[in-house]
């Protein structure tokens, strides 16, 4: 089945190479889903030397099959972290979590990627008192939100606490718009990792820094 994302999205020709004898580089990235091309276009775009090693096609895997929902809200998160590490941690994490939706924000304005501003919900089907304690917790931190008496989803709910500015865009059209900036090598799957250096069947790569960035478990 292909998904939304492949349909919509167009990959790009000539930036993916095989992997053909030994290379060296400051970092290698293992993996060329979302997380391993925006961590491998980072390094290049702060003056790394990165190679980065895909052991398919880059983004046929989980990245193709995602969502495309880019928030800080995760569930009921809010009021369970103000009680196991209280509100400075728990503000922390929110405001890391926006730091990373801002910098989508601005990265798509670089790379369409249908990049759109949307309210995040979390919703009760039952009863509704996990949302009461996740607003509460809203409240104290200064979480912008709003809440509705029904989310504006597809399954009967009892109410929906909305996290403003959150965002929604195709991970694919981002990553395909970025591969460009990234020196990437395909079918080259890690066999091996000994000390600095990755061996695949058509060669290795050595570097001062590995990433993975690929599915568990890992090598």
């Amino acid at each position: 089945m292909t998904s939304l994302w492949e349909a919509s999205a167009v990959r790009p020709q000539g930036y993916a190479k095989a992997l053909e004898g030994d290379r060296s580089a400051d970092v290698l990235v293992i993996g060329g889903g979302i997380a391993g091309v925006l961590c491998a276009y980072l390094l290049a775009e702060a003056g790394c030397r990165c190679v980065l090693v895909e052991g398919g096609q880059v983004g046929a895997g989980v990245t193709a099959n995602t969502t495309a929902k880019v928030t800080a809200q995760h569930g009921l998160v809010y009021d369970r972290l103000i009680k196991r590490r209280g509100a400075d941690a728990a503000r922390l994490y929110f405001e890391a979590n926006q730091a990373a939706v801002a910098g989508l924000r601005q990265l798509a304005d670089a790379v369409p990627c249908d990049f759109e501003e949307k309210t995040a919900y979390v919703y009760a089907t039952g009863s509704t008192a996990g949302i009461e304690r996740e607003l509460a917790a809203y409240e104290q931190l200064g979480i912008p939100h709003h809440v509705l008496p029904s989310a504006p989803v597809p399954v009967a709910n009892r109410g929906a606490l909305g996290m403003e500015r959150q965002a929604q865009f195709n991970p694919l059209k981002l990553l395909f718009g970025l591969m460009p900036s990234v020196d990437v090598y395909e079918h080259a799957f890690v066999r091996d990792v000994s000390g600095n250096t990755a061996r695949t069947d058509r060669g290795s790569v050595t570097a001062g820094h590995i990433v993975f960035a690929s599915h568990y478990p890992l090598v």
